[in-house]
């Protein structure tokens, strides 16, 4: 993996004087610790008859901090058909970032493990069980290597709502607030029926084709949302950039919608479309999230991990709305 680099301090400064009451109310949370025993029970995913195939490792700069960075590629009988229309993204099936190689690997194996998961489960005799019939993805999965499958299930409740409230907030149901930093700007969705913070990273980008890239993230404080969403933010511009740097005659246009939203967001037509929505207020009541199903996701993989999903009914897109970059 190539290593690029972008610059901006972390910790994150907030002036809370400024911060509306939604806010506050939500950073009087503590943060919340469990055992990872990742180094004992991913301990043999790769060895033969495992179910990942290939590890990759590599390193990156982002926001003036170096990170490690790992891909798992599963074995090919559960890899899941769509990875080969993937153009932009890697087609591995996990990656992970992390402070140490250790924790870069337990993410990219347990975001594979949870698509392994995916795979059999969306595709058996038990797939309305989990509402795939509302949602045919990972959104709302989690796979954590615990004791006890509790961080799975905070984890995939992190991501659902995730998704749903930047899909609410683009509806219009939902309020924010907006940071201002030197390279980007963040934005604070207020959804009240989230406990944690949820942020969207705005990075401004100086590109002939590409103004601006986006990430999300969730966390129990306003620093931890920010630094996933823009960590996430950060890979999306290095995805640019690599795009930008390839002769025009070489770049394949995507199929996937994730990735045709991904450009189309980033171009300036469709910043402009971001900024209308900065500059509005909320023009639609909030809808409380329905959970359509919330559990373990049981399969082979438990011999490694926890599963777990937790799957909000989808946010009434209108048809004629395009759907955020998330």
């Amino acid at each position: 993996m190539s290593t690029y680099t972008h610059a901006t301090d972390i910790p994150f400064p907030y002036d809370f004087a400024s911060a509306p009451e939604w806010f506050m109310k939500k950073a009087r949370f503590a943060k919340r610790f469990f055992l990872n025993l990742a180094p004992i029970r991913y301990a043999m995913v790769a060895e033969d008859g495992g179910p990942v195939s290939n590890l990759e490792y590599g390193s990156t700069s982002y926001l003036g901090e170096t990170w490690q960075l790992c891909r798992a590629t599963l074995q090919r009988e559960f890899q899941h058909p769509m990875n080969s229309q993937l153009c932009l993204f890697s087609s591995a099936d996990g990656s992970g970032m992390g402070q140490t190689r250790l924790e870069a690997r337990a993410k990219a194996v347990s975001e594979a493990l949870e698509r392994w998961a995916f795979q059999e489960t969306s595709s058996g005799p038990d797939s309305m069980l989990y509402g795939y019939q509302h949602s045919m993805s990972t959104k709302g999965m989690a796979a954590f290597p615990g004791i006890f499958p509790g961080q799975a299930r905070r984890s995939a409740i992190d991501e659902a709502f995730e998704y749903y409230s930047v899909d609410a907030w683009w509806g219009g149901t939902l309020k924010h607030w907006i940071i201002n930093r030197d390279d980007s700007t963040i934005v604070f969705i207020d959804q009240p029926e989230y406990k944690g913070f949820i942020a969207i990273a705005i990075r401004h980008l100086d590109l002939d084709n590409y103004v601006a890239s986006y990430g999300i993230g969730s966390g129990m404080t306003p620093e931890d949302a920010e630094l996933k969403a823009q960590l996430e933010a950060c890979r999306s511009q290095t995805i640019l950039e690599r795009r930008e740097a390839t002769p025009e005659r070489s770049r394949i246009r995507p199929v996937l919608e994730t990735e045709q939203n991904l450009l189309q967001f980033a171009s300036a037509s469709g910043f402009e479309m971001v900024k209308d929505r900065l500059a509005t207020q909320p023009w639609l009541p909030a809808l409380k999230p329905k959970v359509i199903f919330d559990g373990p996701v049981k399969g082979a993989w438990n011999k490694y991990t926890h599963v777990w999903r937790y799957a909000l009914e989808p946010f009434p897109i209108k048809s004629q709305q395009i759907k955020f970059v998330a």
